[in-house]
């Protein structure tokens, strides 16, 4: 859509001027399910970013030396199967959103030097589902989606991307030619942004829609303001609420569930809303449903292999 092209370009552009700033938000890349087309999304990154690195598992180690020696643009790709389990990698992804704060120390060698590496670096990351909290905290979120029934749209022919060379030189030369004004830049930001840290991951965007000129920084501070209320409601309900699903299908190894047994699952979920839902009573199956489909999402029915 509109509202997620303009800060996925934007955020190319931030890529190229990646130093200008003190503040570098993640690009979140979600989706409720595969298919969205999160991988393609990251492959055009890669064609148009500076010294891309694309991963589809990393770790805490590899980010931050990979990071210190290269300065390149990370891409991680299928993040929902590793990130999640390892808290040492989302403190490392953590550190890098502040240029003041993106380092980490180790030791390392036989010698056991004591070594501090940078953390301070670009990072697009696609997953399935909702980033931890502290990383969904610190991102700007594309919320991605199958393509519709009778929606058209145009492929990317994947073996072209070499094409693309000339855009990114263009983005490059772009970049270099305003780095000191986006360095000493004060966007505006607009009120419908009330968090602080939603605001910091913002104004690199928003400083660059300036500069851009013509209608961009209008359509960004749309953007920016309809995406955030989309993501902080999604976050707390429907993005939450097929995370916990998608835990309860891993946890029981089947390919389908009735809504009873899920809603049973959710209804045990003390640290969640779904026990008491609304005015203190648990989900019902029919909220279930609702919630869900927005994501395309529907129950069906089926018959228990066996049942008479």
């Amino acid at each position: 859509t509109a509202d997620q092209f303009v800060p996925y370009t934007l955020w190319i552009l931030f890529a190229h001027a990646h130093d200008a700033f003190e503040i570098s938000p993640l690009l979140a890349l979600t989706s409720p399910d595969k298919g969205c087309g999160k991988s393609t999304a990251l492959a055009l990154l890669s064609a148009l970013v500076p010294r891309p690195i694309t991963s589809a598992n990393i770790t805490p180690s590899a980010v931050f030396r990979v990071t210190d020696y290269y300065k390149p643009c990370l891409l991680l790709d299928e993040a929902d199967t590793f990130i999640s389990d390892s808290e040492g990698l989302r403190g490392i992804l953590n550190s890098g959103h502040m240029r003041s704060q993106a380092y980490v120390t180790r030791v390392s060698g036989d010698d056991h030097q004591v070594c501090t590496f940078s953390t301070w670096t670009p990072k697009a990351i696609a997953l399935i589902g909702e980033l931890p909290p502290t990383l969904a905290d610190r991102s700007v979120t594309i919320r991605m989606r199958r393509r519709a029934r009778g929606e058209v749209i145009e492929r990317l022919q994947l073996h072209r991307l070499g094409e693309m060379e000339d855009l990114r030189s263009m983005a490059a030369r772009w970049a270099g030619d305003h780095l000191d004004d986006l360095r000493f830049s004060d966007p505006a930001i607009p009120e419908g942004i009330t968090r602080d840290r939603a605001r910091d991951n913002w104004r690199p965007l928003l400083a660059i829609a300036d500069l851009c000129g013509q209608d961009w920084p209008r359509r960004a501070r749309e953007s920016a303001c309809r995406i955030h209320a989309a993501v902080s409601e999604e976050t707390s309900y429907g993005v939450t609420l097929l995370g916990d699903i998608r835990g309860i299908f891993r946890t029981r190894n089947v390919p389908s569930l009735a809504s009873e047994e899920i809603l049973e699952q959710l209804h045990g979920m003390e640290e969640r809303p779904w026990p008491e839902w609304r005015e203190g009573t648990p989900m019902s199956a029919r909220q279930l449903a609702r919630l869900l489909h927005p994501f395309g999402i529907a129950p069906v029915k089926w018959k228990q292999e066996g049942a008479t």
